[in-house]
């Protein structure tokens, strides 16, 4: 009897110790931070304005760069091409594409994602007919056409912004729209997932048919950006309202969350609308902004930060940005406060210089400018 107490207790202890240590590691895993946690802080001023020849340009949204020679631009949707390549050197067009239309190669949106600026593709997506586009950024400036390396049809539950992760030619990983992590406004949905390539493209997986599946339309307050590290085979998660980041492994398996440097708190509401399903906002029709765009390297993560929290959105008074970069391991290198709002960014393959999209009002034609780092 007594040894049998002594193997009981002996059982307890292992019990209650390997509890502890698992609860540690989940704590190691969490790191809350500041500015003050980077190694460095850097400000960025006077860029550099890159003009582009404006006699072939159309109306911009944004601008990208590629193998530190190929401006892309994303134009307007109501332009004629949506998609245009520059040279950074003579500043002239290369070529277009991505016309507008509903024909056979044309385009009803789209959207340009380049998550590696030295890569050899770069993506778009058309959300209106649920398309997913690999470009082969070489052939398409030796054939000066739209040369699609990979091309298809993505489930149209995934959210409208966020960007897709192609893992082969059959598998992508993918953000749902219709997910919230809140107890009141929950569609009891997971937030990532791996899909297959042109699987369950039907008429009834549309969104009308959504909205009659799930509780409430929470895509205005739960986007993130999406990306991966294909060495690894990890992803990155940044929440575009939370100061959030959440790294996962190629099981999708959450191994390491970023929690900083402003500590958002906020709650979501219900405002009143004659939609046929509630829509979920901020509280107060208040405003949170954090994490709205990146480029990668191997070796380094630079995300773009806003730090808009809980303010009335003010598009004519656009407030200067920071770019925080990490390592794939997530560590805080440095933190880089711009003299200006910035939306899209790029950096060339020897980190020197950092590119980004910018204007001083949304009704401002849009400028691409490049800082010194």
């Amino acid at each position: 009897m007594k040894r049998i107490m002594n193997i009981w207790i002996i059982g307890l202890f292992l019990l209650l110790n390997l509890g502890g240590c698992s609860s540690k590691k989940a704590e190691k895993n969490i790191v809350n931070f500041t500015r003050d946690d980077f190694k460095e802080q850097v400000i960025l001023s006077n860029p550099e304005l890159i003009t582009l020849d404006d006699s072939t340009l159309n109306d911009p949204a944004a601008f990208y760069l590629m193998h530190d020679s190929i401006i892309i631009v994303q134009n307007q949707p109501h332009c004629d091409h949506l998609i245009e390549l520059f040279s950074l050197d003579s500043r002239k067009i290369v070529t277009q594409f991505a016309s507008k239309g509903n024909g056979p190669g044309e385009f009803n949106t789209c959207y340009c994602y380049v998550p590696n600026s030295n890569d050899s593709v770069f993506y778009l997506k058309d959300d209106g007919a649920y398309s997913y586009i690999t470009v082969d950024l070489n052939s398409t400036l030796h054939s000066k056409k739209l040369v699609a390396k990979n091309r298809f049809q993505y489930n149209p539950e995934l959210h409208y912004y966020v960007e897709i992760c192609p893992i082969d030619d059959s598998h992508y990983i993918g953000y749902h729209m219709w997910y919230l992590n809140d107890s009141t406004y929950n569609n009891n949905v997971t937030a990532l997932k791996k899909y297959t390539v042109n699987e369950n493209i039907e008429e009834s997986n549309t969104m009308e048919a959504a909205m009659s599946k799930y509780k409430y339309f929470v895509a205005s307050v739960n986007d993130v950006h999406l990306f991966m590290n294909q060495t690894r085979n990890a992803f990155w998660m940044a929440d575009a309202h939370k100061d959030k980041i959440e790294i996962y492994d190629e099981s999708l398996n959450l191994v390491k969350t970023l929690i900083g440097p402003d500590n958002y708190n906020f709650k979501y509401s219900l405002p009143q609308s004659n939609s046929p399903i509630p829509f979920v906002g901020f509280e107060g029709d208040k405003s949170y902004k954090t994490y709205s765009s990146f480029t990668v390297t191997d070796k380094h993560v630079y995300i773009l930060y806003q730090g808009i929290n809980g303010v009335v959105d003010d598009t004519e008074n656009l407030k200067p940005v920071e770019v925080f970069k990490f390592d794939w391991d997530g560590n805080l290198l440095c933190n880089y406060k711009l003299d200006r709002f910035v939306y899209t960014l790029s950096v060339d393959s020897k980190e020197e210089y950092l590119y980004c999209s910018t204007f001083k009002s949304p009704k401002d034609i849009r400028e691409f400018v490049r800082y010194k780092l």
